[in-house]
C-alpha cells in the first residue's frame, strides 16, 4: 500500500510504501489501522477470538476515539 503524507506516521520507517513482510517487520501502525478498517470490527473481532490474541477485547481506551 502506497504511503501518504496524511497517515500518521511518527517513525521514519513508517513514512514508505509497505508490504506484508515491511508492514510487521516495522509494525507500521497507520497500516494496521488501514487493514483493521477494512476488515470492519465483525470480521476482525472474529480473527482475534480465532487468534485467541490478549484478552480479546476490542473496547480501545474509554474516550480516544472522541465519545
Amino acid at each position: 500500500m502506497a504511503y501518504r503524507a496524511e497517515y500518521a506516521a511518527t517513525r521514519e520507517s513508517w513514512r514508505a510504501d509497505v508490504d506484508p513482510t515491511s508492514w510487521l517487520a516495522n509494525s507500521v501502525v497507520w497500516y494496521s489501522q488501514k487493514l483493521t478498517r477494512a476488515l470492519g470490527m465483525e470480521t476482525f473481532q472474529r480473527y482475534v477470538d480465532a487468534f485467541d490474541y490478549g484478552d480479546r477485547n476490542l473496547s480501545g481506551d474509554p474516550g480516544a476515539d472522541g465519545r
